[in-house]
């Protein structure tokens, strides 16, 4: 098991990372669209539409129950009524990586409307909608970074230097620049 984990979200700070030297130093788990953007380990879509459309092109996704409608859909095997970065962020847990880094979970909008880099496409509310509320995400990887306390988890690049309080809490929890993120993983010998 590789000991990195990197967990993408779909904020537009996940702009900033390059998932293919990821993927080649450690384990990638994304979220919905992201699945047609680049190679990945696991990818995870909760909602239903999302989940079928990547299930008929050819994506393994881990669903709910409700979307287990082709041979490339995976049960969700805990946590399967949260959202899908945290389902995402437990299969990285459960997976054993001892360093997992949460990318583009920006959680907030600098702007006060949707911030996902997949706005304005199928699926997806309009890039002028409102900024979709964040409590369940916080509660959500709060719950995770709880539960495994032997395990690492980083906050990269937070938007506006947010990160909620209630996970800095927690020893196992930090939050990293773009730059120190880079330097981590440049020098590891994986």
């Amino acid at each position: 098991m590789k000991q990195f984990g990197f967990v993408l979200g779909n904020g537009k700070t996940r702009k900033q990372v390059d998932p293919v030297h990821l993927k080649n130093i450690g384990g990638l788990y994304v979220c919905n669209r992201a699945a047609e953007d680049m190679s990945y380990d696991v990818c995870v879509a909760v909602d239903k539409e999302i989940s079928l459309e990547l299930q008929n092109k050819g994506h393994t996704v881990h669903t709910r129950s409700n979307a287990l409608l082709t041979k490339n859909a995976m049960l969700i095997q805990k946590n399967a009524g949260w959202s899908s970065g945290p389902v995402a962020a437990t299969i990285a847990a459960m997976n054993g990586h001892a360093y997992i880094f949460l990318i583009g979970m920006d959680l907030i909008s600098d702007n006060k409307q949707l911030n996902n880099i997949y706005a304005d496409t199928k699926h997806y509310k309009t890039s002028d909608s409102a900024a979709t509320p964040h409590t369940n995400w916080v509660s959500q990887i709060d719950q995770i970074i709880l539960e495994y306390s032997s395990q690492r988890f980083i906050h990269v690049n937070p938007l506006c230097g947010y990160t909620p309080e209630q996970w800095t809490r927690h020893k196992n929890f930090e939050t990293m620049t773009l730059a120190q993120f880079e330097t981590m993983i440049n020098n590891t010998t994986e």
